[in-house]
């Protein structure tokens, strides 16, 4: 990678973002190429119903970023934008950092759209994010690929306050054992307190 070069700045870490990351560095682009996005794992939503039904294994839909760009010298930003100066040629994030580029590509997707229809989003899921998966799957019981579904291991061992609130909110996954399916090696990892550090951490 050639630090004297101006960036390449690629902002979203959808399908676009990411295979123009893979497509510049294919091409042998001279230029460092910086990939910022917001979320820690990319998901690849054409499997996301097979995900919830427990056809396919977790990290083949929802791999992270780090691990899909291991060994391409593509720059992970995990981060949201904040300001984008175009005359200056400059983004900023919400973190703090600014990067200078001389050529930016903007892939931010999309958003769900209710279209102004009373009630939608109120009483409606989204179905877009690995999140979306594991909401479905506590509210409905669903089986994960776990041995037992996320609902099941949050109401039998009762964990509650910040702990619970992360298990809702799937953030944990980040941090469970491996491999994810191992139900009894996660539910001890839940009950000897190591969670609890890495939340008071």
């Amino acid at each position: 990678m050639n630090e004297s070069l101006k960036p390449v700045v690629i902002v979203g870490g959808g399908f676009t973002g990411l295979f123009t990351a893979l497509h510049l560095r294919h091409q042998k682009c001279s230029r460092p190429i910086i990939l910022i996005e917001q979320q820690w794992r990319f998901i690849f939503k054409p499997l996301l119903y097979e995900l919830l039904t427990s056809e396919v294994k977790f990290d083949l839909v929802w791999p992270r970023y780090d691990e899909l760009l291991a060994g391409s010298d593509i720059i992970f930003i995990r981060d949201r934008i904040s300001h984008i100066d175009l005359k200056e040629r400059r983004v900023s994030l919400d973190s703090g950092l600014c990067y200078s580029y001389e050529y930016l590509v903007l892939a931010l997707g999309s958003t769900a759209g209710y279209f102004d229809i009373p009630g939608a989003r109120e009483h409606t899921f989204t179905f877009r994010m690995g999140e979306d998966v594991f909401q479905l799957g506590a509210g409905t019981l669903l089986k994960l690929g776990m041995g037992e579904s996320v609902a099941e291991i949050y109401d039998r061992f009762e964990i509650k306050g910040k702990a619970g609130h992360l298990i809702r909110q799937a953030t944990y996954l980040e941090m469970l054992p491996t491999p994810l399916h191992n139900f009894k090696a996660t539910t001890q990892w839940l009950t000897e307190g190591i969670f609890q550090k890495f939340i008071d951490a």
